[in-house]
């Protein structure tokens, strides 16, 4: 029920500033980022570390999934012409994401 609720309120708001909604299928995601849509969680991890260039897998498994879903949102976008392909020479706002993340694991 709370799902639910977190789900709706997310609507009316993407709504309001009028940004268009995009789901994907797990499916879709372990497709586009391990190539099997059926892969498991250890094959995503592994997969994101390797396409991110990451020093260790994310921890805990559903940051890898985050991950999974924004690279598979990036290329699907990309491909549908709704993102423009970014300057390489920029760091994105995933890769900063991702360093921050990683700069502040106490390992």
């Amino acid at each position: 029920m709370v799902l639910i609720d977190g789900r709706m309120v997310s609507e009316d708001d993407a709504a309001r500033v009028r940004l268009s909604r995009t789901q994907y299928s797990p499916n879709e995601v372990k497709l586009a980022v391990t190539g099997d849509g059926r892969a498991d969680k250890l094959a995503v991890q592994t997969m994101v570390t390797r396409l991110l260039d990451l020093p260790r897998a994310p921890k805990p498994p559903d940051a890898a999934d985050a991950l999974a879903l924004a690279l598979c949102h990036s290329w699907r976008a990309r491909v549908e012409g709704a993102v423009p392909a970014a300057d390489a020479s920029i760091p994105s706002r995933l890769q900063s994401a991702i360093a921050a993340a990683l700069a502040s694991d106490p390992r």
